[in-house]
């Protein structure tokens, strides 16, 4: 049987072991681990999305300097295009990080 010291003992240990997990895991939320291309952005950024049909969507996603078209659901998903960013959206995005 634990005698008082062994009991405080380990419920110290215990509730350190508790803070160290709540601790790793506010860090990791924190830090993603992703290096970004432009000072801490995100480098990828859905643009518009649109539904076509019961399973299938259209959709733009914007990754670094290019807008990718695509065709998501049904059997496969496909890469319809890919276009550079149009430049008015890319002044936005300087501007908007020039002000970040």
């Amino acid at each position: 049987m634990l005698d008082l010291g062994s009991a405080l003992r380990f419920i110290a240990a215990f509730a350190l072991v508790v803070g160290l997990i709540a601790l790793l895991s506010y860090v990791a939320k924190r830090w993603r681990g992703i290096p970004t291309k432009r000072g801490g952005g995100r480098r990828l950024q859905l643009v518009e999305a649109m539904g076509i049909d019961a399973k299938r969507r259209l959709v733009i996603v914007r990754a670094d300097d290019k807008e990718h078209v695509l065709l998501l659901g049904g059997e496969t998903d496909l890469l319809l295009d890919t276009l550079p960013v149009p430049a008015a959206s890319a002044t936005t995005d300087m501007e908007r990080l020039a002000d970040a």
